[in-house]
């Protein structure tokens, strides 16, 4: 009996442990299926989504299925593929910012090895060189530092970065924002090629002042930029300008002695014209007095005035009977005669 009772014990114990056994499998298989249903769920609402082009609800159902299968090639070409057509819907409207920052969004989620990578580089690419052709230089070069970080080798990034550096720089000087070209200076000073094109840009600007003799603007920039940048001898500079500025006051010093020079040469001769006129106007007045004096001489020594002396003795007309003339007639009109002509010679009266 008691040994019947054991039989049963162990058979029952048997039953027990093949029934937690079965319970176990029926368990692990329940739970495996659980989160297939739940991710082919998901797999089939984002490719619902998609044929409604509602890509953001479509990345959202395929992050879901990724996390229940991170490793699910599926799932990640599948993302990489609705995130490129996607960021290219905003391309093709010409919202560049929005594409970038959606293909952002999938290199974040997708890692280093996605080709969304390889897009995102081109696309900031294209948005950095649309910003510098609108002058929004600022923001082309947040492009740019983001490619540094993405693909700092490219030798497109490089040439790119530092031809919209150029620009921004000579949109600066000649704006005279030189505070704003100090803050560029200090972010990128361990940017050798940045650099190298600030001090190209700064040297030529500071060479156009120097044409121009602004010296005072040329201190100015020296002071704000000394020890920031780079590549310029700004102490030899201020050696130029101080020899220029001396050579400018040797240059004005001669300009003005000149003018000295010829305002003197030219009061001298003003003085020696009026002396000469004083002493024309002299001998002039003189010989104007030594004239009338001649005259009121002259005339003080005539005895007969023009008038009085009649016409044939002025015209010489010898047809007249001077023989009827007393002999005082004829004695005054030989004094008149001789008056008149100043001689005796050919009386023709007798």
């Amino acid at each position: 009996m008691k040994e019947l009772l054991q039989k049963k014990s162990v058979k029952i114990a048997l039953l027990l442990i093949v029934l937690l056994v079965v319970i176990g499998i029926v368990g692990i298989n329940v739970r495996s299926a659980g989160p297939k249903r739940e991710y082919n769920r998901h797999i089939e609402a984002a490719e619902k989504y998609l044929t409604e082009l509602d890509y953001e609800q479509a990345i959202a159902e395929y992050t879901l299925a990724l996390e229940i299968e991170p490793n699910s090639e599926e799932v990640l070409d599948a993302l990489e593929q609705t995130y490129l057509t996607y960021a290219q819907t905003f391309v093709d409207a010409g919202d560049y910012e929005k594409a970038v920052s959606i293909l952002e969004e999938g290199y974040s989620l997708l890692g280093e090895g996605a080709s969304v990578k390889v897009e995102l580089v081109e696309m900031h690419l294209d948005f950095a060189m649309q910003c510098a052709e609108e002058r929004a230089y600022e923001k082309s070069l947040n492009q740019y530092d983001r490619l540094l970080e993405l693909d700092g080798e490219n030798e497109e990034v490089q040439i790119g970065m530092e031809n919209c550096m150029e620009q921004y720089i000579s949109s600066l000087l000649k704006e005279e924002k030189y505070d704003v070209i100090k803050e560029l200076a200090q972010k990128y000073q361990d940017n050798e090629q940045v650099m190298e094109v600030l001090t190209s840009c700064l040297k030529a600007y500071i060479d156009t002042l120097m044409e121009e003799e602004k010296y005072d603007e040329i201190r100015e920039l020296i002071a704000l930029y000394e020890g920031i940048v780079p590549g310029i001898d700004f102490e030899e500079i201020l050696k130029e300008i101080e020899a220029k500025e001396e050579e400018a006051r040797l240059a004005e010093e001669a300009r003005l002695a000149e003018e000295a020079r010829l305002a003197e040469e030219a009061r001298l001769a003003e003085e020696a014209r009026l002396a000469e006129e004083a002493r024309l106007a002299e001998e002039a007045s003189t010989a104007q007095a030594s004239s009338v004096t001649e005259t009121e001489a002259n005339a003080s020594t005539q005895k007969y005035s023009d008038s009085e002396i009649p016409y044939f003795i002025r015209g010489a007309d010898h047809k007249i009977f001077y023989w009827l003339w007393s002999d005082e007639e004829k004695q005054t009109y030989k004094e008149m005669w001789e008056q008149y002509w100043g001689y005796l010679t050919n009386w023709p009266y007798g």
